[in-house]
């Protein structure tokens, strides 16, 4: 009997202390964490052979570690500046439009794009995002020149002022083979999709052997800026 209530006193125990771990761990505080989902957390450990308590909860983000919005891209196309970036996971209440030290805009924190029609041809503008988040202020930036963009010829990667076999190669070599800098990464979007990606060197072997359309405008051999808003930039061009 005296080892039967021995055990069933340290059964009680154990429990107790399983009991107490889920408590400790349900109310531990979580100070200097950040996390967007659901983040499991350990719980203490009982005495020899009691499980660990494993408390799953979700926690909101730590605003005073948000970071800034992700991504920017300012670009230009014909009658605007448009502007995109990636919202953090901490939405922010707001962001300010800025464009040469002027409000121009206040929108909602989920947005991710701006179009600016007030753009001056061949004027750099300065752009900034302010994101508030109650008394946390982060702001990103960059410089844009309005109608500013190099010309060139969409499919022609290599930059030598035709669309040939050799631009497929070249951008394949880019791509997968540690190749490039391509000298102009507009010219090899040759799907116009804002990215330098497989469908390029795809769509350019189609466009020379298949008889698919041509690649979109500035199209061989023509030279043109992209009418496209776009991050990909043409540093060197082979077009007057």
């Amino acid at each position: 009997m005296k080892a039967m209530s021995e055990a069933g006193a340290k059964y009680r125990l154990n429990v107790s202390f399983l009991y107490l771990g889920f408590v400790m761990a349900a109310a531990m505080p979580l100070s200097g964490q950040v996390v967007s989902r659901p983040q499991t957390l350990l719980g203490t450990r009982g005495p020899s052979g009691s499980p660990t308590v494993i408390v799953s909860r979700s926690v909101t983000a730590d605003t005073g570690a948000c970071p800034p919005i992700a991504d920017l891209c300012c670009s230009s196309i014909i009658g605007s500046v448009e502007i995109s970036w990636t919202p953090t996971a901490c939405e922010f209440d707001q962001l300010d439009i800025r464009i040469d030290g002027t409000l121009v805009a206040t929108v909602n924190g989920a947005v991710s794009s701006f179009s600016w029609p007030q753009a001056v041809p061949g004027t750099t503008h300065f752009v900034e995002i302010v994101g508030s988040c109650g008394p946390v202020v982060r702001t990103v930036s960059c410089a844009i020149c309005h109608m500013c963009d190099n010309e060139f010829i969409r499919g022609d990667c290599n930059d030598d002022g035709v669309v040939n076999l050799t631009d497929a190669v070249f951008s394949l070599g880019v791509l997968f083979a540690g190749g490039g800098p391509a000298p102009c990464l507009d010219a090899c979007d040759a799907t116009d999709d804002g990215s330098h990606n497989i469908s390029d060197p795809v769509r350019i072997l189609g466009f020379l052997f298949s008889g698919a359309q041509p690649p979109p405008t500035p199209s061989p051999p023509a030279c043109g800026v992209d009418p496209s808003a776009d991050c990909l930039g043409c540093d060197d061009p082979n077009c007057p």
